[in-house]
């Protein structure tokens, strides 16, 4: 697998901070900033689909202007950011600048430039890991600091997984007050205003954790509760979860979705088998290695009376369910919720065959409807 190692140091050379990275989630923001200044170039149309490859490059060739042309070939590969390693790329040696190439497929179009890491990797490091390390007192401000990426290509990659040795060190001695303490897992910052927002659903509440879906994988969804109108079907919500740069709630982040095989269902209930999830976890590390679970859905095709609790009315009144709602989190859907799906970042959506949608989330210990979710921009589509 390949990936990136990334070592924040001081200037005198002290390691402070090191952290695999994935390269879609480094060079995102980068990517899709590049390619709205390409658009309003007229180099690219809008809506026209791209893929980008990054190449670990070393020593000082870097080229000073990019380049177009059109490639022998289309290049084939599986995720709209990857990386390529040309042969004996050194694992241990930092990287000196990154070559990329962008893709428009369309035109058989090739796109090539080279790019400094600090350059590429500006909105993850501003805005994530740069913060955090000033809030923990790591950094000072106005401190410099020295960021170097490795290029590494093997199964030891632990994307969630920081090191501090600053803070472990002064944290030693501590430990033995701190075990009974609960863990907290380490989420890197983002700014919700990175997302590029094609429409927002609903009115947020304060309360609300805040929703981001990819527009594809929420169109597949719909149309997979679509497929059965007799029995429910469900499966596991993929993506990220985020601190805000703004503060507030945690930002969950659905990109992808795993349909769930082995169900044991019904008209009314959907049960989870042992095959099931471990088939889940499997799928996880083999198709989003970089991703996490970060809740689940499941559809209902039967109606119940609105005046419950635990319901919101149906969003289309001329829908089958407009007497009552299918959107609702039943007793079984709770108990289910609560026993696999328990921390605070977790969401669930209910969906019908009619292509009503309902988020659910935490709220003070209790699952509550989430009133609002933003639907952002497909990966390697012109905007």
């Amino acid at each position: 697998m390949k990936y990136l190692s990334l070592h924040i140091t001081s200037n005198e050379g002290e390691l402070l901070y090191a952290r695999d990275v994935d390269a879609a989630n480094l060079c995102e923001g980068f990517v899709r900033r590049l390619v709205s200044e390409l658009v309003g170039q007229a180099v690219i149309r809008q809506g026209e689909h791209y893929t980008v490859r990054l190449t670990p490059r070393y020593g000082t060739a870097m080229r000073a202007q990019g380049i177009l042309f059109t490639p022998p070939s289309p290049p084939v590969q599986n995720t709209w950011i990857a990386l390529h390693y040309e042969p004996n790329t050194p694992p241990d040696q930092p990287v000196s600048y990154f070559g990329l190439e962008l893709y428009v497929r369309e035109r058989n179009l090739m796109l090539a430039y080279d790019f400094q890491p600090q350059t590429l990797s500006a909105d993850f490091i501003a805005y994530g890991v740069e913060q955090a390390l000033l809030s923990l007192g790591v950094l000072q401000d106005g401190q410099l600091y020295r960021l170097r990426f490795y290029a590494k290509d093997d199964d030891d990659a632990q994307f969630d997984k920081e090191q501090l040795p600053t803070l472990e060190r002064k944290a030693a001695s501590l430990i033995e007050f701190l075990s009974d303490e609960p863990e907290m897992p380490a989420f890197a910052f983002r700014d919700p205003n990175a997302y590029p927002i094609l429409s927002s659903v609903g009115q947020p509440q304060a309360d609300d954790i805040r929703i981001f879906v990819r527009q594809s994988t929420y169109e597949a969804l719909i149309q997979a509760a679509k497929i059965s109108e007799e029995v429910e079907v469900g499966g596991i919500l993929v993506g990220n979860v985020y601190r805000p740069t703004d503060g507030g709630r945690l930002i969950v982040e659905v990109s992808d979705f795993i349909i769930s095989e082995g169900l044991v269902s019904s008209a009314t209930e959907l049960h989870y088998t042992f095959e099931s999830w471990q088939s889940h976890q499997a799928q996880l590390r083999q198709q989003f290695p970089a991703k996490r679970i970060v809740g689940w859905y499941h559809t209902h095709v039967v109606t119940m009376p609105t005046s419950q609790s635990e319901s919101l009315p149906a969003q289309d009144d001329e829908s089958p369910s407009a007497q009552g709602t299918t959107l609702f989190f039943s007793q079984h859907d709770v108990f289910l919720h609560s026993q696999f799906f328990a921390d605070e970042w977790y969401v669930a959506l209910v969906l019908d065959p009619w292509g009503n949608s309902q988020f659910f989330c935490w709220k003070d210990g209790q699952i509550a409807p989430c009133y609002a979710y933003h639907l952002y921009a497909d990966l390697g589509v012109a905007s």
